[in-house]
């Protein structure tokens, strides 16, 4: 854009607009740069509590259906209970 016109007041106007958009780019850029960080921490911290939620409920989860199979009761075994 050219600042330089024939009126003063306009080339004054036309040199502060142009000022205040450099200093709104340079505050989206930051903005934006904070952003990424702020996504990327907490993609790392999602991504580190799953692996670790997916690991503890491997580990752990076997021995809990190996216990829920031994208590669970069928029918038939109530039956000869009851004559």
């Amino acid at each position: 854009m050219n600042p330089e016109t024939d009126n003063p007041e306009k080339g004054q106007l036309l040199r502060r607009s142009e000022h205040h958009r450099e200093l709104l780019e340079e505050e989206m850029k930051a903005i934006t740069e904070k952003s990424e960080k702020i996504i990327t921490n907490a993609l790392i911290i999602g991504g580190a509590l799953a692996l670790t939620y997916f690991v503890v409920s491997s580990l752990s989860g076997s021995s809990k259906k190996e216990k829920a199979r031994a208590k669970r009761v069928t029918p038939r075994d109530t039956i000869g209970d009851n004559l």
